[in-house]
């Protein structure tokens, strides 16, 4: 019990940062004016990938940030199969 925060949730938040740092790495290159050598959809499958990991491995961690971070994955793949079926649709 006597753990701090990081070592509970270290599981799911390294995954969860590498997604962020890559959803937004496109806008921090365009900021410094750099061109991205990638295209937006490569950095924006692997955050995707990193957030999926980060939901599963939230999954086995019984903290309540780890529950708040289940429960935003979840949201997050709902919204992504409600994207794709409209993309399929129009």
């Amino acid at each position: 019990m006597n753990e701090n925060y990081l070592e509970r949730n270290n599981n799911w938040l390294l995954p969860l940062l590498v997604g962020l740092v890559l959803a937004a790495a496109p806008i921090m290159l365009e900021m410094v004016e750099i061109k991205n050598p990638i295209p937006a959809w490569v950095s924006l499958a692997v955050a995707s990938i990193g957030f999926i990991i980060s939901g599963i491995k939230a999954y086995f961690t019984d903290t309540f940030s780890a529950k708040i971070i289940r429960f935003l994955v979840g949201i997050f793949a709902i919204g992504m199969v409600v994207l794709m079926i409209y993309r399929m649709i129009y």
